[in-house]
């Protein structure tokens, strides 16, 4: 498959995967349950997504950023495409590239949180779209056209 991000120096990848987070951001300790309080009864054998769901072909993508922070964007997006799916049976991807370019409380590509992002679709939406062949600025100016901004 051959080693990604040969000419990248490991401050930069850092900062595709690393999240944004704001001074004083605390997160919320869940308390964790022993697996041996977790009930097995009921549960199948095997379960695959792929029989279970057999349209919703989103389960088995891989969705990339290239070399832009926006991995808020993509869980996000991709959750919702997910969840919708499984919900209706219809295959619909939801654009990461909309997310990264309209929601003004995130950096773009310099990062950002998936709070925020999933705070946007409720209140702005999310528009639909395949994996974009056009350059990224290019799908930039098209999500921000479509938001008005």
């Amino acid at each position: 498959a051959g080693r990604n991000f040969q000419s990248h120096e490991l401050p930069r990848v850092r900062s595709l995967v690393q999240p944004s987070l704001p001074s004083g951001f605390a997160h919320r300790i869940l308390k964790s349950r022993s697996l041996q309080s977790v009930s097995h009864d009921g549960l199948p054998v095997n379960f695959t997504t792929i029989t279970k769901w057999p349209k919703c072909l989103s389960l088995r993508q891989i969705r990339q950023q290239g070399d832009c922070s926006s991995g808020y964007a993509h869980s996000v997006a991709a959750t919702i495409t997910d969840r919708l799916c499984i919900a209706t049976g219809q295959s619909v991807n939801m654009s990461a590239e909309d997310i990264t370019a309209c929601d003004m409380n995130q950096q773009g590509c310099a990062g950002g949180r998936t709070d925020l992002a999933w705070q946007f679709y409720m209140d702005q939406g999310v528009i639909t779209g395949e994996s974009y062949k056009l350059y990224f600025s290019e799908v930039l100016v098209l999500a921000k056209e479509h938001h008005h901004l």
